[in-house]
């Protein structure tokens, strides 16, 4: 911002430097003064190499600067959100969020790359433009300088209707972006339910909506604009007819009447620009409140892991819990020991409450009460943190792969990987048709798994897992996706682990005859 600063003030000199320049080449040659033409040209020449160089220079600097701005801010409005804590639903729909994250974002990083650094140059300008105006001709300086804050003061007014329409507008932008990507996530399930029609006029009604508020921030903006446009014909007008009189009379030479016409410019669009930037600042404002809600958000309490060594067991003591909007218990009064080692199964009916259970364990969510505790011969009994959640191996319920390839998604559960590590991963999960395709692990994934069947991507999902550090696993309906035999297999790979705490929710009791310990959970 500095540089963009310094260069823009160096830019602003030449452009002074040039006007001065036409004023002594016409004056020479109409011989008011005297002076060598052809020296005050080629300076001229110089000016104009000059001001196209620090022009271009600008452009550059700012579009480096805007990236930057926005790489960093998106970097870190991004990790504010994903380290936020978790109570059971998210603080703001995914396309309002992701709607602060590209247009919020944009439009601070314009103002850092930009639009502050003109405000400032702006001002140099108008002092410096004004000042050799008022050498050439005090009177019509004051003139000028009458006429356009007239027009200011008579736009401000349209201005805190602006700032509301503005706020208005992203909220409505925001619920549109919502509509469209929640849509196009479960674009299946529209399709199925032939419901195209209504999703489309859904969003037809809400373009309808935002389409009327912008109407009417337009109409605001417009009589605005037009107030400041008759402020700037008038102050140009007045320095035209100021130096036809100023030439008629003797008193203006023709170079001074070039050099009002070029400045009353450099005057008047200063101020043109310094207006125009109260409805920039006003949504600059309005998106560093939208991106602060993001940045308020509760964060975690660390983000270091926490591994322990070793084969380590899980306490439950008295666990109880409600979401913070409802009265009745999902979780009330568990307790359990999963000692190292154990295979446990948790066993109950849909809505029973294990999804919920799985998230306390996980420290996703927060118990009213500390009652979730990690042990293990070398560090005792510790209690449950997100820090020490690196600890676990875990297949979450449904469809859980990433866009990208197999190799990837592996990846995720360990950066470290090796090919021969990955290829024995999926073997063990009965994932050998990954290797039957000529991509192998490059094989490509889409959104939520795409291109793969159910079962597939739930077998790799339990490879990624398997690929962790962790010494306790826990499967949520792992296999829900997966037919008998395939199932009946897996499970029996994993009792055969040695050293790994293994905790498996389902509601198929088949899977329970595989496990040393059956723990029933029944709706509250």
């Amino acid at each position: 911002m500095l540089a963009n600063f310094l260069i823009g003030s160096l830019h602003v000199a030449v452009s002074l430097s040039f006007v001065w320049l036409c004023k002594h080449i016409v004056d020479i040659a109409t011989h008011v003064t005297e002076g060598n033409l052809t020296l005050y040209v080629t300076l001229m020449l110089c000016a104009m190499a000059c001001t196209i160089f620090f022009s271009a220079f600008e452009s550059w600097l700012r579009g480096q600067n805007n990236v930057r701005a926005n790489n960093s801010l998106r970097s870190h409005i991004f990790s504010a959100v994903m380290c936020s804590k978790w109570n059971g639903t998210d603080h703001f729909h995914s396309g309002d969020t992701m709607n602060r994250q590209q247009e919020d974002i944009r439009v601070i990083g314009q103002a850092i790359s930009t639009d502050i650094p003109d405000f400032f140059l702006t001002l140099v300008q108008l002092g410096a433009a004004s000042t050799f105006l008022f050498i050439l001709d005090a009177r019509l300086l004051w003139v000028i300088l009458v006429l356009m804050p007239l027009a200011v003061l008579a736009s401000k007014f349209f201005y805190k209707k602006m700032k509301e329409l503005t706020q208005k507008v992203r909220q409505q932008e925001s619920r549109v972006q919502g509509t469209m990507q929640e849509n196009l996530q479960h674009r299946l399930l529209v399709m199925t339910l032939c419901h195209i029609d209504g999703t489309l006029d859904k969003l037809e009604g809400l373009q309808q909506e935002l389409y009327g508020i912008f109407r009417s921030r337009l109409y605001y903006s417009v009589r605005a604009r037009m107030l400041l446009q008759f402020g700037f014909s008038g102050g140009y007008c007045a320095a035209f007819l100021w130096g036809i009189w100023g030439i008629q009379a003797g008193t203006v030479t023709f170079g001074m009447m070039t050099a009002f016409l070029q400045l009353v410019a450099q005057v008047q669009r200063p101020i043109v620009s310094l207006t125009h930037y109260i409805p920039t600042f006003i949504s600059l404002v309005t998106s560093c409140e939208r991106l602060q809600e993001l940045t308020s958000l509760p964060q975690e309490e660390s983000k270091q892991e926490e591994p322990l060594e070793g084969p380590t067991g899980l306490r439950v003591n008295g666990l109880t819990f409600h979401y913070p909007d409802a009265e009745k218990h999902v979780v009330k009064d568990f307790s359990h020991n999963f000692m190292p080692g154990s295979t446990t199964a948790i066993i109950g009916e849909t809505g029973a409450g294990k999804s919920t259970l799985v998230r306390l364990l996980l420290h996703l969510l927060e118990p009213q009460e500390v009652t979730v505790s990690l042990y293990n011969q070398a560090c005792g009994e510790v209690p449950m943190t997100s820090s020490r959640r690196s600890n676990f191996m875990y297949v979450p319920q449904g469809n859980s792969l990433m866009s990208g390839t197999v190799r990837e998604n592996l990846r995720m559960g360990n950066p470290q990987a090796t090919e021969q590590e990955m290829q024995d991963a999926l073997h063990r999960v009965c994932a050998g048709f990954v290797f039957e395709r000529p991509e192998g692990l490059d094989l490509p994934c889409g959104e939520k798994g795409c291109g793969l069947s159910e079962g597939q991507a739930q077998r790799i999902a339990i490879a990624r897992a398997l690929l962790h550090t962790g010494n306790i696993l826990i499967l949520d309906e792992a296999s829900s996706a997966l037919d008998a035999q395939t199932e009946r297999e897996i499970l029996e790979m994993l009792v055969h682990i040695q050293d790994k705490t293994i905790i498996w929710i389902t509601h198929h009791q088949a899977v329970a005859q595989y496990l040393e310990n059956t723990i029933e959970i029944e709706t509250l």
